[in-house]
């Protein structure tokens, strides 16, 4: 008996060593990252707020520079941020949601939910375009990259997804669809359109009732560059010297502005 209990008694101190050297090594890495970061605003290279999280334990949530930089505001945890391409994964989970409902096939070609499309497009599906494989070019491409002051005075405009799709009808596919992988951002501005048309709902309706709303998402949705929303970061980016410019991007339907701290719920932070 008193075998066993010393048998028991190495194990459980074994074990709390154990969770105890995990512990101490966690510590360690999330002081290490605050100190990165720390050191990385005050360089000005990190601009925005940080959530770090571990099986729904928050051990970071703070933020860094501003929220506007000519004005003076700093980023808090509660400021929303334009998401752009992080928006992707919402609308993939919208197609995934709508194919589970039956509305629509992942198999699909894209001209059941698309007219007028052109004749080279018909091989193109929805598994296609999720995939960035459809041969869609990118209109992202289009204008030589984002320094170039071409991009923002195209995407500024009104109807600047719409003039995307009817733009990127008039060029040839980059390849054969499903032969390769390209990065496409048109292709999921397309994902949007085939949403409205198989849910009958906007884009921005379907997100915000099918996915926002029941996940408590109240602080995050649709983003519309032209009306006022509280606590909206200004957009920026580095130009060549320069440095950091305002940046205004016209692409309502398929961008999406989150407070990040939606990202976990519920908070639970240590510092």
């Amino acid at each position: 008996h008193a075998l066993k209990t010393l048998r028991l008694a190495c194990v459980t101190a074994v074990v709390l060593a154990a969770q105890a050297g995990a512990l101490h090594a966690q510590d360690a890495r999330i002081g290490r990252l605050r100190e990165y970061l720390t050191a990385g605003a005050a360089l000005g290279h990190v601009q925005g707020s940080v959530l770090v999280a571990e099986s729904a334990k928050v051990f970071i949530d703070t933020a860094f520079g501003f929220a506007n930089i000519e004005l003076g505001v700093r980023a808090t945890p509660d400021t929303r941020f334009r998401v752009a391409s992080v928006t992707k994964q919402f609308t993939g989970m919208a197609i995934a949601m709508l194919a589970q409902d039956g509305k629509l096939r992942i198999s699909d070609s894209i001209s059941k939910y698309l007219d007028s499309i052109p004749a080279e497009w018909s091989g193109i599906t929805i598994h296609h375009l999720l995939r960035h494989t459809s041969g869609i070019s990118d209109y992202e491409e289009w204008f030589g990259g984002y320094d170039t002051q071409a991009y923002p005075d195209y995407m500024s405009q009104d109807s600047a997804a719409w003039r995307i799709v009817r733009d990127a009808r008039k060029r040839p596919l980059d390849f054969a669809p499903g032969s390769e992988f390209h990065y496409s951002t048109s292709a999921y501005i397309l994902l949007g359109f085939i949403i409205e048309r198989a849910s009958g709902m906007s884009y921005e309706d379907f997100l915000r009732t099918h996915i926002h709303e029941p996940l408590g998402m109240t602080h995050s949705g649709q983003d519309h560059s032209l009306e006022l929303l509280a606590d909206r970061a200004t957009g920026y980016q580095l130009r060549p010297g320069a440095g950091a410019v305002p940046y205004f991007d016209g692409l309502s339907q398929g961008h999406l502005v989150l407070a990040h701290y939606q990202l976990m719920q519920p908070p639970q932070a240590d510092a």
